[in-house]
C-alpha cells in the first residue's frame, strides 16, 4: 500500500509468489493511483507486507517514497 498522509490509501497492489526466492523484484508502477490518476510530486509513506504461505508468518514494514514529477 502506498498511504498519502491527506487522501488515505492510494494504491494498493496484492499478489501471491510461490516458491520464491529471497530477493523479488515485484512490478514496476506508472505512478498512478488506484483510480487511474497521476499522484502529485511529494512524500509518500508505503507499507509492505509479506506472508508465508508455509507457515503464516507475517513480516511488515513501513518506508518513505519520494515522487517528482
Amino acid at each position: 500500500d502506498i498511504i498519502s498522509p491527506i487522501s488515505g490509501i492510494v494504491f494498493n497492489s496484492n499478489f501471491q509468489i510461490e516458491n520464491s526466492p529471497s530477493e523479488i523484484n515485484l512490478f514496476d508502477w506508472n505512478g498512478a493511483s488506484t483510480s487511474g490518476d497521476k499522484l502529485d510530486a511529494g512524500i509518500y509513506i508505503y507499507r509492505v507486507t509479506v506472508r508465508s504461505i508455509r507457515d503464516g508468518a507475517k513480516k511488515q514494514d513501513y518506508k518513505k517514497l519520494i515522487l517528482i514529477n
